[in-house]
């Protein structure tokens, strides 16, 4: 690790090159909750089997082995093989190559997004001449894009609880080319296998997951700062007694 005393005292100090840091680590941090939690919840098997129980999917297709295509679509979502089943129509078949290109894009974010943090994080060295604050410093960063994440979400919540329909909508205009997203429950399934109930629900348990890593984040980023602060200050009453 570079010798602290040995690093330039004034980049830090530099009120425009702190906010650019400061701006960029928050937002990293904030882009990385919100991947992670798709992530993790995008390929949740036991997600889907509950959701095709709460809508009666097994029932609207009865004599069709709904788990197994669910999987294959997993599976192909994941890279893992392409889309054999006859379930599908072709252009089906297209809007589920757009979801995994989407999917894709998704994990490649999230990726750089890991890669940008860790380069972030390890310019605290050569930035900050005192551990302590350094310490203090990352604390005050999670704290705050906790928060942020949080603001984001309550304004998501609000977004869909005032109309899912619209909100529902607007994902697939900008996701996706006009009129590859909507078909017909009578020739075409995949509305019935995947309702938009369950794309609600898929929504919620993001925000939910959001919330709790928020929560994690902001939580330890107080402890370590009371944390350090205490320690601060114990240091700061040994060296007054010892001077006495």
């Amino acid at each position: 690790m570079p010798n602290s005393n040995n690093m330039p005292k004034g980049v830090f100090q530099n009120g425009i090159f702190r906010l650019i840091y400061s701006s960029l680590l928050c937002i990293g941090v904030t882009v990385f909750i919100i991947l992670f939690s798709v992530r993790i919840n995008i390929f949740d098997e036991n997600f889907f089997k509950r959701e095709f129980v709460k809508y009666n999917v097994d029932e609207t297709l009865k004599g069709i082995d709904i788990e197994s295509i669910n999987m294959e679509v997993l599976d192909y979502f994941k890279g893992k093989s392409e889309l054999k089943t006859s379930f599908f129509t072709e252009s089906e078949k297209a809007h589920l190559a757009d979801v995994k290109e989407i999917i894709q894009t998704a994990n490649y974010a999230l990726l750089w997004t890991i890669i940008i943090i860790m380069l972030l994080l390890s310019l605290i060295p050569f930035l900050s001449i005192d551990r302590k604050r350094a310490l203090m410093y990352l604390a005050k960063i999670v704290i705050i894009a906790g928060m942020l994440t949080i603001i984001l979400n309550i304004l998501l919540v609000l977004a869909v609880s005032i109309n899912f329909q619209s909100a529902f909508d607007r994902f697939h205009r900008t996701f996706f080319k006009s009129g590859t997203w909507l078909f017909d429950p009578a020739s075409e399934k995949i509305v019935v296998l995947y309702p938009e109930g369950l794309f609600y629900d898929f929504g919620i348990r993001i925000i939910i997951s959001n919330l709790i890593f928020s929560g994690l984040l902001i939580f330890f980023g107080l402890v370590n700062l009371v944390m350090l602060k205490k320690t601060k200050l114990w240091s700061m009453i040994m060296k007054s007694n010892a001077k006495k």
